[in-house]
């Protein structure tokens, strides 16, 4: 392995669309590196995402424009075949969120269903997460904050398979912020990618 493990990765996505009334743009781009050996994974990343929006009623123009950007770092280190903890730490904003920064610690610890020594080609990870966050907002919340610090919990179920053909990695997470339990969420992502030819893959 001339990497010595490593895997670099840019993703760039764009997305245009018009008539007469409505108009809209989007971009995003992310650039990624992971490093997975039998010992431990350490992971980093930045992004960040531009999306504009115009309605045109006539005799009024609005424009709606949200930006997001942000960077993580991830070390997990491995207890065993099929158990390790982790650490992480990640800084974000995310006008559409109404969040001017949000700055996180987490830890974590993890399952693994298959060994990590075949992690470079297939992972099904079981992870609980416990984190602690500062969020600082742009307008007041409905709660009537401008800021304020939050603990939260999360389940999460993650697959990641590499094959010949191309990749696959998918996910469920379950969060709940801590102590109000009220607040809560759940979503789910993933992504496809097929090698047409090599050096070159559609996702």
């Amino acid at each position: 392995d001339k990497w010595n493990y490593w895997v670099f990765s840019v993703d760039a996505n764009t997305y245009f669309n018009g008539q007469k009334s409505r108009s809209s743009v989007y971009y995003y781009t992310q650039l990624r590196a992971r490093r997975t050996t039998e010992e431990n994974r350490v992971t980093f990343s930045i992004w960040g995402n531009y999306s504009e929006n115009n309605y045109d009623y006539g005799t009024t123009i609005v424009k709606s424009i949200s930006r997001s950007k942000g960077a993580n770092f991830g070390w997990t280190i491995g207890l065993g075949d099929q158990w390790s903890v982790a650490f992480g730490t990640e800084v974000w904003s995310s006008s559409y969120s109404n969040y001017e920064s949000v700055w996180e610690l987490s830890t974590s610890v993890e399952y693994n269903l298959f060994p990590y020594s075949q992690s470079t080609s297939r992972q099904l990870r079981l992870a609980y997460f416990a984190n602690l966050r500062y969020q600082d907002y742009e307008l007041e919340t409905i709660y009537d904050k401008w800021s304020e610090w939050i603990g939260q919990q999360q389940l999460s179920v993650t697959l990641e398979l590499v094959e010949p053909w191309g990749s696959v990695e998918s996910y469920i997470t379950a969060s709940q912020n801590l102590p109000e339990t009220s607040r809560n969420r759940i979503w789910i992502g993933g992504d496809l990618s097929l090698k047409l030819v090599k050096g070159l893959s559609l996702t």
